[in-house]
């Protein structure tokens, strides 16, 4: 889910003769829930390729699973990734888990991979098209975080152009001023 925004219902449907891995694509089925959209040939991302490789090398194919067996098999998988991050001292593996939200659960995959693609994109219909949403109203609550892609691009060029902007040094306070000493000499 993480890389294709793909439903854990649409996921389970899927099919060794929906892949075509060669061409980096898979076909999703109409969705059921909320009316859903006509199914679709949809382009991966490569890392998504490479989930659908290890997906199809599991044999994962036709197996049933549940929302709870899915949530339980998440915090299995996050527990013994920390044992082994721990174990093998590998610090990048326990830096990326600790920046997951404490109650994380694995449907957040799927709304994290829309904001990311439409904050990428600024696209909405595009981000509905992916994730089989009938309404774009769902796609707008799954994208709500996101900052859009011109927003983005507005931020980074402006903080550019402020990286290169001349620093004017800050103001030199005023010496305080000296007092004049009145010396008396001899005399009147």
């Amino acid at each position: 889910m993480a890389w294709t925004g793909i439903a854990p219902a649409t996921l389970r449907r899927v099919r060794p003769r929906d892949l075509d891995l060669a061409h980096g694509r898979v076909y999703l089925r109409p969705r059921r829930k909320g009316k859903g959209t006509h199914g679709a040939w949809v382009t991966l991302l490569p890392r998504a390729v490479e989930a659908f490789r290890d997906f199809a090398a599991a044999s994962l194919f036709g197996r049933t699973w549940s929302a709870s067996s899915l949530g339980k098999t998440w915090r299995v998988g996050i527990a013994r990734a920390r044992a082994a991050a721990a174990q093998t001292g590998d610090h990048t593996w326990i830096e990326d888990i600790a920046k997951l939200p404490p109650n994380c659960h694995p449907y957040d995959l799927r709304h994290a991979f829309a904001s990311e693609i439409y904050r990428e994109t600024g696209d909405i219909g595009a981000v509905s098209e992916l994730l089989q949403h009938a309404s774009f109203e769902t796609t707008k609550r799954y994208t709500r975080g996101a900052v859009s892609a011109r927003v983005a691009a507005a931020i980074a060029k402006a903080g550019a152009a402020h990286a290169t902007m001349p620093t004017i040094p800050p103001p030199v306070a005023p010496k305080a001023p000296t007092r004049l000493r009145l010396v008396r000499t001899g005399g009147s």
